[in-house]
């Protein structure tokens, strides 16, 4: 993660505090959130940026949590 993807993220995380609390199990995702999650997803784990369907949330809820992960480690 690049200073620019952790102030993304920090900001993200406060926004969307109550997914990040367990407080509810899903959140609204917009486009412009969809894309830099991918692409900081991308980075994390050094792999060509992939777009997943939004069909199956469960891939990029999947991506959330390890994109948290690694922001929490730093």
């Amino acid at each position: 993660m690049n200073t620019n993807d952790i102030d993304w993220w920090s900001n993200y995380r406060q926004l969307n505090i109550r997914y990040f609390s367990k407080e509810i199990d899903n959140m609204n995702i917009q486009n412009d959130e969809y894309r830099m999650i991918s692409e900081i997803y991308a980075r994390v784990k050094n792999l060509k940026v992939d777009y997943p369907c939004k069909c199956n949330p469960k891939t990029l809820i999947r991506m959330i949590d390890e994109i948290d992960i690694k922001f929490k480690s730093l």
